[in-house]
């Protein structure tokens, strides 16, 4: 390997490595975190990490976008194509556990505790953009649930929707009051999604 090659390579490993300490922090200090104590949880001096992130919110941004792309490229993964609609939801959903419980920092810091939105109120380009990527996928999975007659006549991003506020209040509870197992959690709410909550 060349040193051009290495030299990339330290430096990719030493962002990742910030990162990672910066999610560490950031979900024990929140807002109040400072570029000195994610230096020192990831065993760099401050001038070290200067050479990788131009600021603390630089640290954050990079953070929150590396994680939602992490997560398009969970959603991108085709299913096995013999699955039924609610098979292929639950594999798409374990996939997202899975990275989620490997990197439950990383996916605590950027999912749950980063801000709603942007200070300035604009939302950023890239994560709109990956926004919409992973709703799509999402619609196009609820399209099949209804041609297959799994799911009633709808609206599709009306499903996109209902699920969507299963999966976040999940992860909520997930974060607070976990870690616990989320693929026993998963099955119960893809059964009361697709079932209904209702006394049948």
């Amino acid at each position: 390997m060349g040193d051009a090659n290495r030299q990339r390579l330290g430096h990719v490993e030493a962002r990742e490595r910030i990162l990672e300490a910066a999610a560490v922090v950031y979900n024990q200090r929140g807002q109040a975190m400072t570029v000195e104590e994610i230096a020192t949880q990831a065993g760099y001096s401050t001038s070290a990490l200067y050479k990788h992130f131009a600021n603390r919110d630089d640290i954050l941004c990079t953070l929150w976008r590396s994680v939602r792309a992490r997560i398009t490229e969970v959603m991108m993964q085709a299913p096995p194509e013999d699955l039924c609609f609610r098979e292929r939801t639950r594999w798409l959903l374990y996939r997202l556990a899975e990275f989620a419980e490997e990197e439950r920092e990383l996916y605590v810091a950027a999912m749950v505790n980063a801000p709603m939105g942007p200070p300035s109120g604009k939302v950023d380009e890239e994560i709109l953009t990956t926004y919409r990527a992973n709703q799509r996928v999402w619609l196009e999975l609820m399209e099949e649930g209804i041609a297959a007659g799994e799911l009633r006549e709808a609206d599709p991003i009306d499903y996109v929707l209902a699920l969507g506020g299963h999966l976040h209040s999940l992860t909520i509870h997930w974060a607070f009051e976990g870690p616990f197992a989320l693929k026993p959690a998963i099955d119960r709410v893809l059964e009361i999604f697709i079932e209904g909550a209702g006394r049948r």
